[in-house]
């Protein structure tokens, strides 16, 4: 079994060293979520509220990195901000998720996010 996710798969020590050994997200690994993003959402351009963490290395040696965003729906109206999970292997986007519980459960074990401008002015 192969554990992504962290649900069940590690426990709080663990979590608590990905967290204390993750590092500022590179402007190079932001660009690649941007271009994904750019190319997947419906409206892209209509992202507010963009808040990017640090860099993890997951249970399986992928850079793991969550991100907060409130975007707008197919109808036009924004949903609210949001959680994603991104995994990035080399130089591209592996794994996309909303909704992320373990990117919450990682924020609320003290995961450190930033300002994400970049995402916010496509």
């Amino acid at each position: 079994m192969v554990c992504v996710a962290l649900s069940g798969c590690i426990t709080t020590e663990i979590a608590d060293r990905i967290i204390s050994t993750s590092s500022s997200t590179s402007e190079y690994d932001k660009s690649i979520i941007v271009q994904y993003v750019r190319n997947t959402y419906k409206d892209p351009y209509s992202i507010k509220d963009a808040q990017i963490s640090d860099t993890m290395i997951n249970l399986d040696g992928v850079k793991w990195i969550c991100i907060y965003l409130n975007a707008k729906n197919s109808f036009g109206a924004y949903v609210g901000r949001k959680l994603a999970g991104v995994n990035i292997k080399g130089s591209r986007v592996t794994r996309y998720w909303n909704s992320d519980t373990d990117c919450e459960r990682m924020a609320g074990r003290g995961l450190r996010f930033n300002h994400f401008p970049e995402l916010e002015n496509l």
